[in-house]
């Protein structure tokens, strides 16, 4: 008769193990708060964007940190009590565990995003302003030999308009890999808008026109990012991305730089970090149908002409580069790869 083993009553075992060596990447808490943030306004019905930013300040000991910061609008907490019950409660979730194909369907479940950030640093803090103009921080921390704590505020009353503030200090050496990361992790969260002080600015001249540059084209199953560093095909579920598992589909990769798009409910699952998927027996079905379905949207669009505002661009190259070419706002896409995959031929 199988059982369940059981579990210590050593909590402080169990708070070693959620800590820093939980995440495999340390910039994972990049996407983790800002799909918490994106959650919270899906579920307030919230259309301003989720504001995720680089500032720095000059403290009281003389040096200079940077500042990582993400903030929303969304549902905010009543009070202190629903921000412990919901943020320092490891395991507890207020979002649902059913998954739909709704753009508003929260991704959170597992109820460990809000602790990510120990795999960067030590110390990160949430200010909130609650519906009824209140204000409270919260610091966290972890410390080695004792795990995770945190370290509530007085509440204060204020005129701010209800939000939530994630944000964490580090020094500028991480400066550079820090944003490299936010443009990865973030390269397709359609519902962020990036906020750069002269500071940042002044340290990567790129963040000038990032916004401006930041696109993302959609179809019914795949998307394309400016942002995107993939080298290849890979899968996007909700706003997250991943390699693609070739060697479970017994193909080569498909070097195209295109996400193939899934929802919630569509049978894809990420692991309780959301960093990997998990590849259980229906992922190659699930995704092999999806790089079919894809590779038919661009034969057929090849064979019957793109949309009108691409469609110089396309003579361009079909009478220059002799190649079989299907652009999608400034990003071109050989359909070669796509050919034998496609059920629909290729036209001549």
């Amino acid at each position: 008769m199988q059982q369940d083993l059981k579990l210590s009553s050593n909590t402080a075992k169990l708070h070693q193990m959620f800590g820093p060596k939980l995440y495999g990447d340390k910039y994972s808490f990049i996407s983790e708060m800002c799909q918490n943030a994106v959650d919270s306004h899906r579920a307030a019905k919230q259309t301003k964007p989720v504001l995720v930013g680089l500032k720095r300040k000059i403290n009281t000991k003389g040096n200079v940190p940077w500042t990582f910061y993400v903030k929303d609008e969304g549902l905010s907490f009543k009070d202190p009590d629903d921000f412990i019950a919901k943020v320092c409660t490891l395991l507890e979730s207020g979002k649902s565990s059913n998954k739909t194909n709704d753009e508003n369907c929260e991704m959170g479940e597992h109820g460990i995003g809000s602790i990510s950030a120990s795999a960067f640093q030590p110390v990160w803090q949430y200010d909130v302003v609650t519906p009824t103009g209140e204000y409270f921080f919260c610091i966290f921390r972890w410390i080695e030999g004792r795990g995770l704590t945190y370290d509530m505020s007085p509440v204060e009353k204020t005129t701010d308009t209800k939000s939530v503030t994630f944000s964490l200090e580090f020094e500028g050496v991480h400066f550079p890999y820090l944003v490299d990361a936010m443009k990865r992790k973030l390269c397709y969260f359609k519902d962020i808008q990036f906020e750069f002080d002269a500071h940042a600015q002044s340290n990567d001249r790129s963040l000038l026109v990032l916004n401006s540059f930041f696109k993302i084209d959609q179809a019914k199953d795949f998307q394309v990012s400016t942002l995107s560093k993939f080298h290849g095909m890979h899968v996007c579920l909700d706003q997250y991305s991943y390699d693609i598992k070739w060697d479970l589909l017994g193909m080569p990769a498909i070097p195209l730089n295109i996400g193939l798009r899934f929802g919630l409910g569509d049978g894809l699952k990420a692991d309780i970090t959301r960093e990997n998927l998990v590849h259980h027996d229906d992922y190659k079905n699930i995704v092999m149908k999806k790089i079919r379905d894809v590779a038919t949207w661009f034969i057929e669009k090849y064979n019957t002409g793109i949309p009108a505002e691409f469609e110089n661009i396309e003579l361009i190259h079909r009478e220059m580069n002799k190649v079989k070419v299907v652009s999608i706002g400034s990003l071109n896409f050989n359909i070669d790869y796509l050919a034998n995959l496609s059920h629909t031929p290729v036209k001549p």
